[in-house]
């Protein structure tokens, strides 16, 4: 069976319609881009829904986009394509990583909490 890492080097060979099922987010992770009428033999193989092809393949193009049209790596791929399934959101660029700063949150009794939360730091206060 193919790995997380071999079904992201190559989403153009898949359909969109395809949904990619593994057993973990690790890059060797075993995976499958399967269709509807396979979800049950991979549940069966110990795969669990991962991300839809289709939004591994705009993770892709944004993670491009967003870093002036540069072509990205496998690992560029793989990190995009991570990081949109388990926050459910493009991977910033570092220009935008650079430009945020970190607040502390308070709990919901209005106390001072430990959690960090990015702010935008061109946001006035």
């Amino acid at each position: 069976m193919p790995m997380l890492r071999d079904i992201v080097a190559t989403l153009d060979d898949f359909d969109d319609e395809a949904v990619i099922y593994t057993d973990g987010a690790s890059p060797a992770a075993r995976a499958a881009a399967i269709t509807d009428a396979e979800v049950e033999g991979a549940k069966a193989d110990g795969l669990r829904y991962f991300l839809e092809v289709a939004l591994a393949k705009d993770a892709v193009i944004v993670w491009s986009e967003w870093r002036g049209g540069a072509e990205p790596s496998t690992d560029d791929k793989l990190m995009a394509v991570s990081y949109y399934a388990t926050h459910d959101a493009y991977l910033p660029s570092t220009d935008d990583m650079a430009t945020a700063r970190i607040e502390p949150l308070n709990d919901f009794r209005g106390r001072p909490g430990t959690r960090p939360a990015i702010a935008d730091s061109t946001a006035k206060t």
